[in-house]
């Protein structure tokens, strides 16, 4: 899934974030299917956003982005977890346990007017999906 990157005006905000949400969620919990159904690494994992957000920018746009990044944050280090635990976890050579790469810290972007920060935030969302992508990939059944 490509993000749509936000273009820094003010009035097409609203759109772009609230369509990359509805999209990440929409295909973090495909995985969290994919996973239960195909693969049979049971989980309860199910990604809900409150995918509403005030008109203008200001105090309550800011804090309900801050509680939607939260919400993400907080099933992603979730996922990351399932995954260490299951036993499709990958080692390297030496035997160590190579942990999955989620971009959890990553989502900790300033959340400033600016199209740069908010743009870096929706690529490190992206990133979240190909690690999930290639998990499947790697594990899909024939």
């Amino acid at each position: 899934m490509v993000m749509q990157m936000w273009d820094g005006l003010p009035h097409t905000f609203k759109q772009v974030w609230l369509g990359n949400l509805t999209e990440f969620q929409k295909a973090i919990n495909g995985y969290m299917d994919w996973m239960n159904v195909d693969i049979g690494l049971y989980n309860a994992l199910s990604l809900k956003i409150d995918l509403t957000l005030p008109d203008y920018f200001g105090r309550d746009r800011r804090n309900k982005i801050l509680e939607q990044m939260k919400d993400i944050r907080l099933f992603l280090v979730d996922v990351e977890k399932m995954l260490n635990a299951s036993s499709y976890q990958e080692y390297d050579d030496e035997g160590n346990m190579v942990p999955y790469r989620m971009a959890i810290k990553a989502l900790d972007v300033p959340l400033t007017n600016d199209a740069k920060n908010y743009n870096a935030l929706f690529k490190e969302l992206e990133h979240d999906l190909s690690v999930l992508s290639e998990f499947k990939d790697a594990n899909a059944s024939d």
